[in-house]
């Protein structure tokens, strides 16, 4: 089985038929692989949640757009909601650097791809001045389940493309830089910026770069005492 989208396609099944920009049917195709990969994610984090010694709560709003290059449409005039919302675990500080990993819910729109909705694990390092201020690099994996927003058609058994509504399920590594200020209680406002791939996208795209522009608060819900860590 296989889909093929209008929006960069003629809107004729019988050219339709004619292309090679088919989607690949992923959910049939890799959902068990996507599925290891997510529970092997969750399992790793989890087993690690009882080390953590700190635990924040994060949350971040901002701009998508899909390009080749990073940074290239990083502040496009065209705005494409981005949310992720989730909670850093904190293993350690070592003088001024922490190591942290994360858990994202993450939701995207995107005229021209779709809905993305998500779930994101990062292992990222925190460097911390003295005055507050902080950058962090992050390096993740994910799933993601992407609803198309354009017309979709799905090859049947008679040889006629029929309309459809896939869900389609991909892998997404992102790489992510963040710099921001820590206040007193706790609590930190960040700019991050997120460069990403996710796949398998569709035969033509096979790898679909992102990127992402957002700001965000973070604030502390959690914090062992040291009698606790030891």
């Amino acid at each position: 089985m296989s889909y093929t989208n209008t929006s960069i396609r003629p809107d004729s099944l019988n050219s339709l038929k004619e292309t090679q920009t088919v989607f690949v049917d992923t959910v049939t195709k890799h959902r068990k692989n996507i599925r290891k990969l997510f529970c092997l994610i969750w399992l790793l984090f989890l087993a690690n949640l009882t080390q953590a010694q700190k635990i924040n709560f994060r949350f971040a709003f901002g701009n998508r757009a899909a390009t080749i290059y990073p940074f290239t449409h990083a502040f496009d005039k065209t705005f494409y909601p981005v949310f992720q919302s989730g909670i850093e675990y904190k293993y350690f500080d070592k003088k001024r650097c922490s190591l942290y990993q994360t858990a994202i819910l993450h939701y995207n729109y995107h005229k021209y791809l779709g809905h993305d909705f998500g779930i994101i694990s990062e292992f990222a390092v925190a460097y911390h001045f003295k005055k507050s201020f902080f950058i962090q690099t992050s390096l993740g994996i994910g799933y993601l389940a992407e609803a198309p927003t354009t017309k979709t058609y799905k090859l049947n058994s008679n040889g006629d493309y029929v309309r459809t509504t896939p869900i389609l399920s991909m892998v997404t590594i992102p790489f992510s830089l963040m710099g921001g200020y820590e206040f007193k209680k706790g609590v930190a406002v960040f700019l991050a910026y997120q460069y990403g791939v996710q796949f398998p996208y569709n035969r033509t795209v096979p790898l679909l770069p992102t990127d992402n522009v957002m700001l965000g608060i973070k604030y502390k819900i959690i914090k062992k005492k040291k009698n606790e860590e030891k």
